[in-house]
């Protein structure tokens, strides 16, 4: 039966697979009166989530929006009940249309000694306060609410506006802490600006200077799979139209569920542009993806901006995940919207990630999500990490392993050790399974799906 739930949740969440991506422009991180959001309801009157969608609805180049609102209820401005929240979600989906997609979700945690953690997907509400939660965790057990959203197919987390030692597990914040796989299911991205998050403009002038890439490079370099967003934290009646900054998705077309699938997938970008087009690939591979290729890679970037702009630099990063040394410039151009890069230096074996920074002349800024890429000698096959094609649970694991997958058709399942030796192989045909790895010598191993000739990869610690 749980098999079966499984395969019809994804199957009806992820729908089929397209090459061709549309650009969409929005935010997912606003609040509604229903958290501490629409802090100006006593002279508009709007206060609910479809007042504040409605709103959204008539910004200017705003395609889509998600509300996230605090999920907890410690004071009279910060409200959120479980059957707020379940109100939300049905004013969401009344008003989705096919012109704009809406989304609801949480943001978990606190700020002092915490961290913020935006997450969709997860349609009861997570908290610690007596009585005020639907499933409990703990107020600053940032571990079991990472396993809690990896574990759950269709869900991410989004690192909001995050700081050094945010989100502890342990004695330290993620950023100061070893890379763990798990983790790396959970969370898909952070953002490169937040906020202005208590703005009162409607004329789109008001723009944010924050800068998170700092964070972003740490959390690459320690070997984390994220991609870079843009945030409003909007507090106002000013949805979509404080800033011209968005989060840029690239989606198959423009519904709550391909937007969520881009956020699962790493396609998306920040931009302080609101129209700024960015095709950004590696051996035709769009921003997110993780791939593994029998080939030096390819880059290849062309910029498309309906107001004309030529970009004054584009600029390309590159990092080797896992040696904590951040990424640095590889190659650059000025005054141009195309850049053709291969990178010859990639050896066998070898994994680099590459994104982006653009920079436009009017000091506009703009940077991708990364693409990761490993120069293999494997011919005829081609590797990807999709985050939203499958979970593993739990990980760490000592003795049975979950597998959840999209997948109702024939997928081999393989095991490998730290020498690349095939220590487990099992062929399988439903969506959901189980390894039984309680024999297996504790280190780390990769999981390997293969499904035709797509492999996906994930890697597994064996406690």
């Amino acid at each position: 039966m749980q098999k079966l739930f499984i395969y019809v949740f994804l199957c009806l969440f992820f729908g089929v697979k397209a090459q061709t991506y549309n650009y969409y422009f929005g935010n997912i991180h606003a609040h509604s009166g229903y958290s501490d959001g629409n802090k100006d309801s006593s002279s508009n009157g709007m206060n609910k989530p479809a007042d504040d969608f409605a709103f959204a609805k008539l910004s200017q180049h705003f395609d889509f929006m998600g509300l996230s609102e605090h999920n907890h209820h410690s004071s009279s401005d910060l409200a959120m009940t479980p059957s707020r929240y379940q109100m939300g979600i049905q004013q969401t989906n009344a008003a989705n249309s096919g012109t704009f997609a809406c989304l609801y979700g949480m943001e978990y945690g606190v700020i002092s000694s915490g961290g913020h953690i935006v997450t969709y997907g997860f349609n009861q509400l997570i908290g610690w306060e007596p009585g005020n939660y639907d499933v409990y965790n703990a107020k600053l057990d940032y571990d079991t609410y990472f396993r809690r959203i990896a574990h759950t197919p269709g869900t991410f987390a989004y690192l909001a506006h995050p700081n050094t030692g945010d989100y502890p597990v342990g004695t330290n914040g993620i950023d100061g802490s070893a890379y763990n796989a798990t983790y790396d299911s959970a969370i898909v991205g952070v953002p490169f600006r937040s906020g202005p998050a208590f703005s009162t403009f409607t004329d789109y002038s008001d723009m944010d200077n924050s800068d998170y890439t700092p964070y972003y490079n740490k959390l690459l370099a320690k070997g984390y799979h994220l991609g870079m967003g843009y945030d409003h934290d909007t507090h106002y009646l000013t949805f979509g139209r404080h800033t011209t900054g968005r989060l840029v998705v690239l989606a198959t077309s423009l519904s709550p569920a391909n937007v969520m699938d881009a956020m699962l997938n790493m396609r998306f970008y920040g931009s302080d542009d609101w129209n700024t087009q960015v095709n950004f690939t590696v051996n035709s591979k769009v921003m997110g993806s993780i791939v593994k290729q029998n080939a030096s890679p390819q880059i290849s970037v062309s910029i498309s901006d309906a107001d004309g702009e030529t970009a004054q630099s584009i600029k390309l990063y590159a990092g080797t995940p896992g040696t904590g040394i951040n990424p640095a410039i590889m190659s650059s151009v000025s005054n141009n919207n195309t850049l053709l890069y291969t990178d010859a230096s990639l050896t066998f074996g070898a994994t680099r990630y590459y994104y982006l920074k653009i920079t436009q002349p009017d000091g506009d800024v703009i940077v991708t999500s990364p693409i990761w890429y490993t120069y293999t000698d494997q011919v005829g096959i081609e590797t990807y990490n999709d985050k939203a094609v499958w979970n593993v649970y739990p990980n760490p694991v000592n003795n049975v392993l979950n597998i959840a997958t999209e997948f109702n058709e024939a997928y081999t399942l393989r095991l490998l050790d730290v020498s690349g030796r095939t220590v487990l192989e099992q062929t399988e045909t439903t969506p959901g399974t189980q390894l039984d790895l309680a024999s297996f010598s504790k280190g780390y191993y990769t999981l390997q799906l293969q499904k035709g000739q797509a492999l996906y990869t994930k890697k597994v610690f064996v406690e």
